[in-house]
């Protein structure tokens, strides 16, 4: 472990009347959370607030990093930086300081850190001028701030899904409400470790169903929509369910969303949404041609088109077309790519490849969650109306590429391709607008994917591989 973490880092908070110290023990929560330091791509990137480079961190000592450049770049909009910094690194502490300020009933408030028995020299407003901390607790209906510096009460549609699960779980980890709506397709196992932490509410329902549909985007500030029939393969077997799902709820979704004063809406495209490129040295940008060519991708530009077409208005709609997903989620999948090409070649030592030449982006599931956070936490004017690509540049692979990656982890196995010309899915794609708009990177590569699901599954974590509720294609 670093020495960059090897102290804590106390909070003074100074009141007029009163003051209390909050400590952080960053060794007790390293050995508490299995938390190692290892390189952080996020924390080289441009980024408009300190909250969006700690949305991405990795490790209590990326964190730590974050909050001394927080006090050393001296900003005038302190508040805007601590409280989500403080929020992330420890929700309950955070918690714990708001009830503390209410204590204090508006007083004037200072606070001065220090940084393992060194004060940082500089006393720092702990909250606007006028600002007030107000208690809530649930989706209740008295209304919030939804600036970086407050807490959001957060829709997430298909939240104990592959992405969902994993977003929902940083969602109240930054300290955010969030309510899940999903039908438990695929089960509720990944949603245990959360259903009893505060400020998580669960609703078992269908987008279909337009009651439940309304109740829960009742009070929400925010929504996010990832539930779908997902994937080429579910949406062929299960047509006029796909289009129902995929489409006309997500046309529900957007209509109640707009009737109950909902200030942000992010929908989950794809990247395939590009369909066969004619060049592949070109890279795709968000302006490229968008040419369908399966009932999933149809659904998902219909959806698109809805969307951007809102007029400029309250509700900020933002369109985010992920590369594929890999790596590991509290609903584990291995019908995508990089996952099912590790567990094959880990686990049964050969592999049967369709199309070795045809490219795809690929981005890791916990990084295609943070990308939803940076638009949550993005200014309103940045993200209204827009579309980006969620991924990075160089992580465009072809087959091929992800067979030699994971067989220097792996060792050789038989693996066999058979060429397919047929395949009307060859795209590339540049995700050169969210970097520059959101200052937004990746933290993990498809390496680091490939070697966390290794581990997982030579450590027992990981097994039950043929279990249907690994893949969209089995239910139903």
């Amino acid at each position: 472990m670093s020495e960059r973490i090897a102290g804590d880092i106390s909070f003074v908070v100074k009141g007029e009347t009163s003051e209390k110290v909050f400590t952080i023990d960053f060794a007790r929560r390293v050995a508490r959370e299995g938390m190692s330091p290892r390189p952080l791509y996020v924390l080289t990137a441009p980024a408009s607030s300190v909250s969006q480079v700690v949305a991405g961190a990795a490790t209590w000592d990326d964190i730590f990093l974050s909050l001394r450049m927080t006090f050393d770049e001296r900003t005038d909009d302190f508040v805007a930086h601590f409280k989500p910094l403080l929020r992330y690194m420890d929700a309950e502490l955070f918690r714990e300081l708001e009830r503390y300020e209410r204590r204090l009933d508006g007083e004037e408030e200072t606070i001065d850190v220090m940084f393992g028995g060194e004060m940082s020299g500089t006393s720092f407003p702990l909250r606007p001028e006028g600002g007030r901390v107000q208690e809530r607790k649930g989706l209740s209906a008295e209304s919030s701030t939804t600036t970086s510096s407050a807490a959001m009460k957060i829709l997430v549609t298909g939240g104990a899904g592959y992405l969902g699960s994993v977003l929902s779980l940083l969602l109240l980890r930054a300290g955010h409400e969030v309510r899940v709506l999903d039908n438990l397709m695929y089960g509720g196992k990944s949603l245990l470790a959360m259903a009893a932490q505060e400020g998580f509410d669960f609703v078992h329902g269908d987008l279909l169903a337009g009651g439940t549909l309304r109740n829960a985007v009742r009070n929400a500030e925010s929504v996010v929509h990832l539930a779908a029939i997902v994937g080429d393969p579910a949406c062929a077997n299960h047509p006029e369910l796909a289009k129902a799902v995929n489409q006309q709820a997500s046309f529900d979704l957007l209509a109640a969303a707009q009737a109950t004063g909902v200030r942000r809406l992010v929908f989950a495209s794809t990247c395939s949404n590009y369909g066969r490129m004619a060049d592949t040295s070109v890279l795709a940008t968000e302006d490229h041609e968008l040419r369908p060519v399966s009932l999933y991708a149809e659904t998902k530009v219909a959806v698109e088109r809805e969307m951007l077409g809102l007029p400029d208005g309250p509700l900020a709609a933002t369109v985010l077309r992920f590369a594929t997903l890999y790596g590991l989620s509290p609903r584990m999948r291995f019908d995508l790519t990089v996952n099912e090409f590790v567990m094959e070649l880990l686990t049964r030592r050969k592999l049967l490849v369709y199309g070795e030449q045809f490219w795809r982006p690929y981005v890791h599931v916990w990084d295609a969650a943070r990308a939803i956070m940076a638009v949550l936490d993005a200014p309103h004017d940045i993200v209204a109306g827009q579309v980006f690509n969620v991924g990075e540049s160089e992580e465009n692979y072809r087959k091929l590429d992800l067979v030699q990656i994971i067989q220097e982890r792996v060792g050789a196995a038989d693996v066999q391709f058979v060429r397919r010309d047929e395949d009307p899915r060859d795209y590339r794609v540049s995700f050169d607008r969210i970097r520059s708009k959101l200052g937004y990177a990746i933290t993990r590569r498809v390496p680091d994917g490939v070697g966390e699901i290794v581990d997982a599954i030579e450590s027992g974590i990981l097994a039950d591989f043929g279990d249907p509720m690994h893949s969209n294609v089995a239910p139903g």
